[in-house]
């Protein structure tokens, strides 16, 4: 917020927030215009070559798309880094990717989220690395991501099917 304040173009690693009061004031900065910083916020899956190309093919569809991800990400041991407060956990970690992913493949703005994680009764496994998140974007689109640290090795890490009109 400092670097915005003064001018500077800023970078930043994602998540942008972890929540709503640092969003918020992202959000008050960048809506008063009396900045001209370009702010951008280190998601990569959208340009990959093979991401951009999928979108230009995808574009041409007037019918929403139907996408679902998984993302079999593996065991982390419970004092791994991504499970503290410094990783803020798989989801705000890993799983952001897929949802920025989302939003570029639809060209779409979400307008509803939700999301079910189990609850584990060992401690092996957290409840926020195991779980499905769906979507719905404003142009009809839906989208879902399982996300699971107990799937075996022999599975693919990541997977992704996009339905689309032939029309």
């Amino acid at each position: 917020i400092e670097g915005i304040k003064a001018g500077k173009n800023i970078f930043v690693e994602k998540p942008l927030a972890v929540n709503k009061e640092e969003l918020d004031k992202f959000r008050t900065i960048v809506n008063s215009k009396i900045q001209n910083s370009i702010i951008l916020t280190g998601f990569n899956r959208r340009f990959s070559p093979l991401m951009v190309k999928l979108s230009k093919m995808l574009s041409n569809s007037t019918d929403p798309l139907t996408i679902s991800y998984t993302m079999n990400v593996g065991y982390l041991d419970p004092s791994h880094w991504l499970r503290d407060s410094e990783g803020l956990g798989r989801n705000l970690g890993e799983a952001c990717h897929i949802y920025d992913l989302f939003t570029f493949l639809t060209n779409s703005k979400t307008i509803d989220i939700s999301a079910s994680s189990i609850n584990p009764k060992s401690k092996v496994h957290s409840k926020n690395e195991n779980f499905t998140a769906n979507f719905k974007f404003n142009d009809g689109s839906i989208a879902n991501l399982t996300f699971t640290s107990m799937g075996s090795a022999s599975y693919p890490k990541e997977q992704m099917e996009i339905f689309q009109s032939e029309s």
